[in-house]
């Protein structure tokens, strides 16, 4: 009777760390959000914007939707239209964080940016602003990490 409880315990530990192992493995993977969000502010000091006159969200996404994106119901053009399939394509399979940085002020209409970080290792992978070349951006500040 011992040994049998025994083996049903074995088995049970087992499954547990079978099963449980890789989920806290691939979770612990991620990068914290407070690095996340020191990245993202070395984007915005990198692209000149006043930091200091700016407010911040981050969320967390594993999916190429995401409300920091127009849907694609938005776009106005056929070039629109492929810029949002090639980042949806580049945030396919990702898990990612996006920083939203906004002017304090209300009187400020534009001047908003978000800043899409993959969440394992730090790489920026896209950013939304009307203000920068993002391809060219992205590889230089890339390489300076």
């Amino acid at each position: 009777m011992n040994k049998k409880f025994f083996n049903i315990k074995i088995f049970l530990l087992s499954i547990f760390f079978i099963f449980l192992c890789p989920i806290y493995l691939a979770s612990a993977e991620l990068l914290k959000k407070e690095k996340i969000l020191d990245i993202a502010k070395r984007v915005v000091i990198k692209l000149e914007y006043d930091w200091e006159s700016m407010e911040r969200e981050a969320a967390f996404f594993s999916t190429p939707y995401n409300p920091y994106l127009p849907d694609d119901s938005e776009a106005t053009d056929d070039h629109e239209k492929q810029i949002l399939k090639t980042v949806r394509d580049k945030l396919r399979n990702k898990k990612y964080w996006v920083v939203y940085f906004f002017p304090i002020s209300k009187k400020i209409l534009d001047g908003d940016i978000a800043v899409f970080i993959h969440a394992a290792d730090g790489k920026l992978l896209y950013i939304r602003s009307l203000d920068v070349d993002v391809e060219k951006f992205i590889e230089k500040f890339n390489k300076l990490k």
